[in-house]
């Protein structure tokens, strides 16, 4: 009897083919990524070594400007920016840069040369930010990062930071001024701050989309009795909701003795004159962006 071979069994011929295939096209794959792999090797060296060549220039003295530190940072932000060619950077992803443009509002595309210029400096922004991680990644040498932080310290740079005699009270004196007498940082101005820009930011005193509602024209009169309506509805919603909150804010602030001490009066005025500044210049901006948005209704002749 004559023996059975492998090949004999239907479809052998084509399983051993596609075998043979699957195999040249993974041995190509290998090929292709060692070879990308040796081209970003070599990249990586060539960049390096230009970054971390020395200049002879660069023996001057400590004291003089610009140091070899200093040099050093210099050429770093160099090469990110004119050192990385373009072609080894991934561009903006489309479908995100057109995420970030439906976030814009329809009424401020109509501006197409400004809109034109902010996506370019947003992809210039952006293939900055990715050279400058192309150059970090291909830096990682310890001792070439310890090189430059080494050369870069000096002796007022580490008392700073440990607070030597010469710096330490004068930087503990500036602290307790600048919490005395900057009142943005006081608790109960940031709570108001963020009372309107969450919820009273997209107020505005003339409600535009409830006019353009409206079908057919508007008589005067109407036209006048509607505005003053809502300007007036408005009003009473600052009266009894923005307003209560923020004596609810003092009120909180006065018990947990966040504000100014009345024995300090001078201090405790300057606190609530600070306070009345920015909420005037909300309640102006409110105005103003009330007074863009009509005059963009009445404007419109579509």
């Amino acid at each position: 009897m004559r023996p059975i071979l492998a090949s004999g069994y239907p479809g052998y011929r084509r399983s051993l083919a596609q075998a043979k295939k699957k195999a040249a096209e993974r041995e190509l794959r290998m090929q292709s990524y060692t070879a990308l792999r040796k081209q970003r090797e070599e990249f990586r060296k060539r960049l390096v070594d230009l970054i971390v060549k020395k200049d002879d220039s660069m023996d001057i003295g400590p004291d003089e400007i610009p140091t070899a530190g200093e040099k050093e940072i210099l050429r770093y932000y160099y090469y990110i920016r004119h050192g990385v060619d373009t072609v080894h950077v991934a561009p903006l992803d489309p479908k995100l840069l057109d995420t970030v443009l439906d976030l814009i509002p329809p009424k401020l595309k109509k501006w197409r040369e400004l809109l034109k210029q902010n996506v370019n400096d947003v992809k210039e922004d952006y293939m900055l930010a990715m050279k400058k991680s192309i150059v970090d990644f291909l830096l990682r040498d310890p001792s070439f990062c310890e090189s430059i932080v080494a050369d870069f310290e000096s002796s007022a740079r580490m008392e700073v930071q440990h607070e030597g005699p010469t710096w330490g009270p004068n930087r503990r004196k500036a602290k307790t001024v600048l919490e005395r007498c900057l009142f943005i940082v006081n608790p109960c101005s940031t709570q108001l701050l963020d009372l309107w820009y969450t919820q009273f930011r997209n107020f505005r005193l003339i409600d535009v989309d409830a006019l353009r509602k409206r079908e057919g024209p508007f008589n005067l009169a109407d036209f006048q009795w509607i505005v003053a309506k809502q300007i007036e509805g408005f009003k009473g919603v600052l009266i009894n909701s923005y307003y209560k909150q923020v004596y609810d804010i003092f009120s909180l602030g006065a018990k947990r003795n966040k504000l100014p001490k009345a024995a300090f009066p001078r201090r405790l005025k300057k606190f609530y004159n600070s306070c009345a500044t920015y909420m005037t210049y909300n309640l102006q901006t409110l105005c103003l962006k009330s007074l863009y948005d009509y005059m963009d209704y009445i404007t419109d002749i579509k």
